[in-house]
């Protein structure tokens, strides 16, 4: 029996590039779908073919196969041929984490139609083409493992990020619907829900402005030990939510589908307080 095979979306860079060297690690070869260009609408620039490429090396430097395939999960015809490549290239499609993701700021009255779309278009639609190009698959061998990647904010509402948010609880409920509609065939289906991971797409102005307006990068680092309850911890790294994906799916998790399991390093333990309040007026108690 050869090597099994990972499918990985958004797969170029931060998250997915961990994802798929902890895979590749662990013996398993990698199919790394990502966009791999500009995205319109977004604050930050998307991976591109140059990191994608990076992550194939890296992938076959550990001494498995890798197969990289610029795809973008808003074209449905893109998403199938990808399917059947990598399903063509090695016979099996035996783990899968859709993991791909965008995201952007603003108070939900005044950000843009084409951000409120994209967003949805990548993380909720992208996440459904995907997995319904590979239900057939999944089904046919009668078994397989599918983790999508959600998000703290999925649960833990957060001013200026409606669309992000509600596209994250949306992912989190398919994971638990795509589990019940497939575990008759014996595929698992689960959930990762990070707090907020340090890799590239969270690094740019808008998101430092939330700490104060002209916060810098420095400012913004500094400030995320103050957002979990484990000491020392700030911001996650990606190898944090790629240890609990590897946990997922494997065969230690055997019996678990339909989890969304949540890795904060403790944030959503912490007290919440309103950044805004409003004061009285002395008139308001006469």
């Amino acid at each position: 029996m050869g090597a099994q095979t990972v499918l990985i979306t958004g797969a170029a860079r931060g998250q997915g590039r961990s994802h798929a060297l902890a895979f590749a690690r662990a013996g398993k070869n990698v199919a790394l779908l990502d966009v791999a260009a500009p995205v319109t609408s977004l604050p930050y620039p998307t991976g591109t073919q140059d990191d994608l490429d990076e992550t194939a090396a890296l992938v076959q430097k550990a001494g498995v196969r890798a197969l990289p395939l610029r795809c973008d999960v808003r074209d449905d015809g893109q998403v199938a041929d990808a399917v059947e490549t990598v399903w063509s290239a090695f016979g099996s499609i035996d783990v899968a984490v859709i993991n791909q993701g965008v995201w952007s700021t603003g108070r939900f009255w005044e950000i843009s139609e084409a951000q409120w779309l994209t967003t949805y278009d990548v993380n909720v639609h992208g996440s459904w083409r995907v997995m319904k190009a590979l239900a057939p698959r999944l089904i046919e061998q009668r078994g397989g493992s599918v983790v999508l990647i959600g998000s703290t904010s999925a649960t833990v509402p957060t001013s200026n990020y409606a669309h992000y948010a509600s596209s994250k609880a949306a992912v989190v409920q398919l994971a638990k619907i795509f589990a019940l509609e497939l575990g008759g065939y014996g595929v698992r289906v689960n959930s990762v829900s990070p707090g907020l991971v340090d890799t590239p797409m969270i690094h740019f102005q808008d998101v430092y402005d939330r700490l104060r307006p002209g916060a810098s990068k420095e400012d913004f680092l500094a400030a995320g030990y103050a957002t979990t309850a484990l000491a020392g911890r700030g911001h996650l790294a990606a190898e944090s939510v790629t240890a609990a994906v590897l946990w997922l799916a494997s065969a230690g998790a055997g019996d678990v589908t339909g989890l969304d399991l949540v890795v904060d390093a403790g944030n959503r333990l912490l007290p919440r307080r309103n950044p805004n309040p409003a004061m009285p007026s002395p008139e308001a108690g006469s």
